[in-house]
């Protein structure tokens, strides 16, 4: 990481630990909103679809539906997550693969900041095909389905494991408070 840190400051200084921010940020919202929204909605149609008493899902239920939102959310977003590493290579220093120096330095500038997200994308899909904004869906599919089933297994878990210490403190609370208020007429 330390090496990492030094080249970056080498070749593109404090400006080089934000490339590519702009795509990174055109990616991670539209992800996120869909994820999130994704997984409201195919849960509350799994409630619909199993009804029960009060609406809870196990852990592990909501680790099932976590994975398939997430492998959809991969699916969907992938041709932004394409686009945005296309960007950030894009945008690398020239310094990188031209050799050292300020002239390297001063190039690297001046076409990062001609780079377009929406030229990078034209030219990908212009040069490589469609089929290009889809590299790398298999392990994106993995990665993405294992992390939003634990992440929302986890979250399941400790949503119930709370709401049940949760009503028994409050159970104890208002038995004390009925005892209290019987003893003292």
């Amino acid at each position: 990481m330390g090496a990492a840190r030094q080249v970056i400051a080498e070749r593109g200084g404090v400006r080089g630990l934000f490339i590519g921010w702009e795509a990174n940020l055109l990616k991670d919202v539209p992800f996120a909103a869909f994820k999130l929204s994704l997984y409201e909605g195919l849960m509350r149609f799994y409630l619909y679809m199993t009804p029960r008493p009060n609406s809870t899902v196990q852990a592990w239920e909501s680790s099932a539906i976590g994975v398939a939102s997430g492998m959809v959310t991969a699916v969907v977003t992938n041709p932004l997550d394409v686009i945005n590493t296309r960007v950030k290579a894009a945008q690398a220093p020239a310094a990188a693969t031209t050799g050292s120096g300020e002239a390297g330095a001063g190039a690297a500038m001046a076409a990062r900041s001609e780079v377009r997200i929406a030229s990078i994308a034209r030219n990908l899909v212009k040069n490589e095909g469609s089929g290009a904004l889809l590299s790398g869906l298999g392990p994106r599919l993995l990665i993405l389905g294992f992390g939003s089933g634990l992440f929302w297994g986890a979250y399941g878990f400790a949503k119930t494991s709370w709401f049940r210490v949760a009503l028994m403190a409050d159970r104890q609370m208002w038995q004390g408070e009925d005892e209290g208020s019987s003893s003292g007429s």
